[in-house]
């Protein structure tokens, strides 16, 4: 029960920067495109914004109007922390600041927050809360980090807290138009066992400060055809550290901006011949064929369309599924000057070749080498790096990244 509220509360903060892994458009120039990318469109926004009942049918998203039963202390206040009425916080310059600013990007929601020493070590902590469900925020080297999500009533009496509402600003106006403005760097950070957390930094020199990449320079970096940047990579091949930052930009009109997300890791992973990079590295981009390699024995029509120089540009592809006929596949492909093939879209029938890379780009160096790909999964996307060292046709290097509603959980892998 804990851990599935744990999820619902870190969907709703996240969601109001990713929109559940519906990433931002690419903008692939064909002039002749029309598949719509769901990871582009509005209704799973709606789902992650929409209220979400928990199991003992609590809202977590409803607004805070009965002070008295939410707050109401446990039956037994001897086992819990009992601060002093009306508490405040007294915090150094600096910690103030990022706090101010985190909360800055929580504003319009309805959140309440207060501060308190949480892990009694005689420093103030954030509370961020939507009725007693919430995450305890701890300022650590120039970010801040969860140290506690749950139903903290069950362990410290909440009545004593100077609660706050964060007050609205030009921000929070601008998200309840419908456009945000996804402000700091939200940071997925996987512990080994089981453990997770979110940190958040105001700027990504504090991220990378924190991390011991302050004064680094970049392993890897990539940027769209449009030249908007899309990944930069931080790797030390002999403490096996590394961390990235993820960035995306998007159409003023559309639901968010622009806005950057962290991840961190630790080693590099050797691929095994079960991993899914031993797919991914053997695709034949010409094959008129679905993500899997398959397609049906009984398409009723194909048609194909050319580009000047005789290079195939539009494939699409109709077959009769449960006695309906409807496109099945259907790929774009564009070429530089000298005929290689740079981008490909790629679009399945989910109902036939299932959800997972229903929607799939895929873009490519000037070798023709494969360098990175995003695919949509129901969760979110799932996106993929190849890095090369050499003009070899096998990369050195290979970054996966599966966006879990806007927690970007990162596979580093060395070949």
């Amino acid at each position: 029960m804990k851990k599935y509220l744990e999820l619902f509360f870190t969907v709703i903060v996240l969601s109001m920067f990713c929109a559940c892994g519906r990433e931002e458009a690419d903008n692939i120039q064909t002039g002749s495109m029309d598949i719509a990318d769901p990871m582009e469109g509005s209704d799973i926004i709606q789902e992650a914004e929409a209220d979400v009942p928990v199991e003992d049918g609590t809202d977590i998203n409803a607004s805070v109007e009965d002070e008295t039963e939410i707050n109401a202390p446990v039956e037994d206040e001897t086992e819990i922390n009992t601060p002093i009425e009306g508490e405040t916080a007294v915090l150094p310059e600096e910690e103030k600041t990022v706090y101010e600013a985190f909360l800055a990007t929580n504003a319009g929601y309805g959140y309440l927050y207060a501060y308190f020493d949480y892990d009694n070590d005689d420093k103030q902590e954030l509370y961020l809360r939507s009725d007693n469900y919430g995450q305890v925020w701890k300022y650590v080297g120039g970010g801040l980090k969860t140290i506690y999500k749950g139903n903290i009533s069950e362990i410290y009496n909440i009545n004593g807290l100077a609660w706050n509402e964060i007050e609205k600003n030009d921000s929070a106006d601008t998200a309840d138009s419908g456009e945000r403005v996804h402000e700091g760097v939200y940071v997925y950070v996987e512990q080994n066992p089981y453990e997770e957390r979110t940190e958040w930094y105001v700027e990504e020199q504090d991220f990378l400060s924190q991390y011991g990449f302050g004064e680094s320079d970049p392993f890897y970096e990539y940027a769209l055809p449009d030249g908007s940047m899309r990944m930069v990579l931080y790797y030390d091949e002999e403490t096996g550290l590394g961390c990235g930052l993820r960035y995306y930009q998007r159409d003023p009109d559309e639901w968010t901006t622009s806005g950057i997300y962290g991840f961190s890791f630790l080693g590099a992973n050797i691929p095994s011949p079960w991993d899914p990079w031993e797919d991914r590295l053997n695709v034949d981009y010409t094959k008129y064929e679905s993500y899997m390699g398959t397609t049906v024995s009984d398409i009723e029509e194909e048609n194909i369309e050319y580009d000047d120089a005789g290079r195939v540009a539009h494939y699409e592809a109709y077959a009769s599924i449960d006695g309906e006929v409807v496109r099945i596949l259907n790929m774009y492909y564009e070429y530089d000057d000298n005929g290689t093939l740079r981008q490909r879209e790629y679009h399945h029938y989910h109902l036939q070749f299932g959800s997972t890379f229903q929607y799939w780009y895929s873009y490519f160096d000037e070798l023709g080498r494969v360098e990175y790909e995003r695919a949509y999964i129901t969760h979110g996307s799932l996106e993929y790096y190849y890095i090369y060292t050499d003009e070899r046709d096998e990369p050195a290097y290979s970054l996966y990244l599966d966006n879990n509603c806007g927690a970007w959980m990162p596979d580093f892998a060395r070949f």
